[in-house]
This record gives C-alpha cells, structure tokens and sequence, in this order.
C-alpha cells in the first residue's frame, strides 16, 4: 500500500564556484618575412575553460543554503527547515531523494522511514503533492548539548496532501497538522547530518 506524504516544509538556495584557465599567444609561422616597419601582431589562440573538476558530493552540499552551512545554532534552524522541506519532493511525480538521503545519517529512523515510502510510491506508480510546511523561526530552541549532538525545535504547520495514482485519480489523503518538530543533528565537519527527528503533533 502507498506510504501517505504526511510532512513537508519551505526553502531553498544555493551556488557554486567554477575556475577559468587563461591560454597565451604563439609566434608566427616558420619562415614568414616581416619587414620593418611593419608591426605584426598573432592571434592568440581561443581561450580554453576546462569543465572543473567537481565531485558528487561537492555537487550536492552545493544546493545547501550557505547560511545553512555553519556550525552555529542559527544555522542548525536553517538547516532543518532546509531539510524538512526536501521531504515533499520525495514523493514527487519525478522523485528527488539524492541530497536527503546524503544528509540523513544512518541512525535516523524518520530518514529511512522517508526513502522507503518514497520508493513503495515510486513502484504503486503513485505520487503526492501539498503537506508543506510554514515554521515559526520565532520559537526555534535547541543548541549544543553535552552529548555532542545539536537541538533544533521548531513549531510548524503543514497544509492537505493528496495521494495520485499514475493517471491522476485521487487514491488518499492526508489533512492539515501542527505541532513541534524536534531534530538531533551533528556537525559532520563541513555539512550538517540529521541523527533523528520527531514530531509532536499537537
């Protein structure tokens, strides 16, 4: 039976830095007269930009929103609204599973959880849309604990979501929640990592 999309969220940003390679002037042709008084001056030959060498990983952080990529408490918020928002397209017509699956860490159940419905939706040829979230940034808590891990708690609502079968007839739904999400998340040296997240529905 299709997995119901029953979270989601906003936002999203990110860039890349690329590098150009600048190619000098040759001599002229073996041989050639020049007289004088003439000036001649050669053509410099197109100018070649290698493609950078970029690897899949450096591709995906990315697509991460920069203020979201700082070890510091405002950016753990970002990062998890960031986050939460990857969760809808999942559950897409065209699935995007690549970067939440990156920055899900092996212990998070709520991340497993996520992909395995995502592909069980894939495979009944079914897809969802809605279940977005609006977070209040006014009620983030959390921050560094002693176990090392970082606390994000942030209050949200999510609006409908409907399930489509593969020739768009409605199949499920899922209606509107609020409550707090609660996410554990650690510093993986350059990139935040989910370790688990929870909802207490209100």
């Amino acid at each position: 039976m299709v997995r119901l999309l029953r979270f989601a969220a906003v936002v999203a940003l990110g860039g890349i830095a690329t590098a150009g390679l600048s190619a000098c002037a040759g001599d002229g042709a073996e041989g050639e007269v020049v007289s004088p008084s003439v000036s001649v001056v050669a053509s410099p030959p197109p100018s070649v930009t290698p493609s950078p060498s970029v690897t899949p990983e450096e591709e995906l952080l990315a697509r991460i929103p920069e203020n979201a990529r700082i070890e510091s408490f405002p950016s753990s918020v970002e990062f998890a609204m960031f986050f939460l928002g990857l969760y809808p397209r999942l559950f897409d017509k065209e699935p995007q599973t690549e970067l939440f699956a990156f920055l899900a860490g092996p212990n998070c159940g709520f991340c497993t959880n996520a992909l395995a419905g995502s592909a069980e939706t894939v495979a009944a040829g079914a897809y969802s849309i809605g279940s977005e979230f609006a977070f209040d940034a006014d009620s983030a808590r959390g921050g560094l604990q002693e176990d090392g891990y970082w606390y994000v708690g942030l209050e949200f609502e999510t609006t409908p979501a409907i399930t489509f079968s593969s020739d768009g007839a409605q199949i499920d739904d899922a209606p509107a929640s609020s409550g707090e999400v609660r996410l554990r998340l650690n510093w993986a040296g350059d990139h935040w990592v989910v370790d688990e997240i929870d909802f207490d529905f209100a």
